[in-house]
């Protein structure tokens, strides 16, 4: 078997990184001189490979690849062997040696070979996939991209790392114009940051920096694989905003000046990770319309933990809100899991443009908004009913939007068709049935003209 042994004092490159060649004029498989027993031995699981534009380097660490390189290695990847990354020939890579010797033995063997890729192949960037990676909690990618260039980070969540710097981290280089990377818990800078499961982490900072100054910067979360019990937050702490990490919602646009120390650096950016919280309310509809008597605001909840009450707030602009009323909560000690509905009519305002939201407050003082809900007085009224809650287990509420003087017949049917309840010779502005009785089910309610018996509308409601 043909090889060459190189006797290296080997030329520190960066941060304990050396810079070595592939001296033969054929493409290397990766894994193969990595797993070679002189090799591995010497340096550590780490190498870097110089981009052909020779503007950045693909890295790879104990079987993990940084941006969108596949470096996996080991029998147990099951990737076809036609797919493993290569070393073209004359490329440049960075190895970390892990021999306290100044003079190591790096081996290169024929069987590193790979015959059927022409040495002018450019080098492969294949998608890696979850299914190649080892047992890993969380996966995070992402990179920082300009108009020209862009440059990637990753960081692993698993059982067993440290939170300082050490085992499989790959350290960081600024090879580029723009470069990003995360710190680890001791503030070394890490292009691949092996960090503890998500549960024992509670932040991470990010680097971002720029040899100019750029208004159009994204930072962009490639890929999020697995979160636990956890939602990821991007803490902005120039414009002092958090906004949460999602694979939909993965791009965050921001700018660097270069006279503004503060837009760039280690300090900017912060990951954090939060327990995700049940929702002291879960409001499932929440309606407001024009009727002849005012603003009807009709609201259902869910759930309700530790709620107190109900601000209704109304503006002229969406913007500047004023109080209208305050609805204290129906749940039995501000706490509910049943289906509860509220409705306020807002007599105020009979013309123009108003914005309706809810202020929905704990007991401690803590609230969230709901939602805005826009409503047109100026628009032409039509006699419509409303009737609610849609998910009833007791009385069921009817109410038209604008004064009703005719006299109606109301009948309640079940999905098969059959009359249920039936009520006549009925009038006003609205009506409330007791539904107690009723089984579980879809009815459909439908009003008649007493006169005339014609259909004036038909509704669903839900008994549970």
């Amino acid at each position: 078997m043909k090889k060459i042994l190189l006797i290296l004092t080997l030329f520190t490159f960066n941060d304990g990184l050396n810079l070595m060649g592939n001296p033969y004029p054929a493409v290397l498989r990766f894994d193969a001189f990595l797993d070679d027993a002189n090799n591995s031995g010497q340096i550590d699981d780490y190498i870097m490979i110089m981009k052909r534009d020779r503007s950045g380097f693909f890295s790879y660490s104990a079987g993990i690849p940084n941006g969108n390189i596949s470096l996996v290695k080991g029998a147990g990847a099951q990737i076809d062997k036609a797919q493993y990354p290569i070393i073209q020939p004359g490329q440049e890579f960075l190895i970390s040696k892990s021999s306290v010797k100044d003079q190591i033995n790096i081996t290169f063997k024929e069987t590193y070979k790979v015959a059927t890729i022409g040495a002018r192949k450019a080098l492969r960037t294949l998608k890696q996939t979850e299914s190649s990676y080892p047992a890993i909690r969380q996966i995070i990618r992402f990179n920082l991209q300009s108009n020209e260039t862009q440059d990637d980070a990753t960081i692993i969540l698993e059982e067993g790392n440290s939170a300082n710097y050490g085992g499989n981290d790959a350290p960081s280089m600024a090879h580029n114009t723009l470069y990003t990377y995360s710190l680890t818990a001791d503030e070394v800078p890490v292009i691949i940051n092996f960090m503890p499961e998500v549960s024992q982490v509670n932040e991470i900072k990010l680097f971002v920096e720029s040899t100019k100054s750029d208004a159009n910067l994204k930072l962009n979360f490639t890929e999020i694989i697995g979160s636990g019990n956890k939602e990821i937050w991007l803490q902005d702490n120039y414009t002092q905003t958090s906004t949460q990490i999602t694979n939909i919602n993965n791009c965050y646009n921001f700018g660097i000046d270069k006279s503004i120390k503060a837009t760039s650096g280690k300090n900017r950016f912060v990951l954090v990770f939060k327990i995700k919280e049940m929702l002291p309310i879960t409001l499932t509809s929440f309606t407001a319309d024009a009727t002849r008597l005012g603003g009807q605001l009709i609201w259902e909840t869910k759930t309700e933990l530790n709620d107190a009450k109900f601000e209704v707030q109304s503006s002229v602009d969406g913007v500047n809100f004023a109080s209208l009323k305050i609805v204290d909560t129906k749940a039995t000690n501000g706490n509910s899991n049943e289906v509860l509905g509220y409705n306020y009519l807002d007599k105020t305002i009979q013309s123009g443009t108003i914005y309706y939201r809810l202020k929905m407050i704990d007991k401690d003082g803590t609230f969230t908004t709901s939602n805005l809900k826009k409503v047109n007085f100026s628009l032409s009224k039509t006699n419509t009913l409303i009737v609610y809650p849609s998910l009833v287990k007791d009385e069921l509420n009817m109410r038209w939007r604008y004064q009703n003087n005719e006299k109606f017949n109301l009948e309640i049917y079940d999905i098969a068709g059959k009359i249920v309840l039936s009520y006549k010779n009925l009038k006003g502005q609205s009506y409330t049935t007791n539904v107690s009785n009723l089984t579980a089910g879809v009815y459909i309610l439908k009003v008649k003209d007493l006169i005339t018996n014609k259909l004036t509308a038909v509704r669903k409601f839900i008994k549970y």
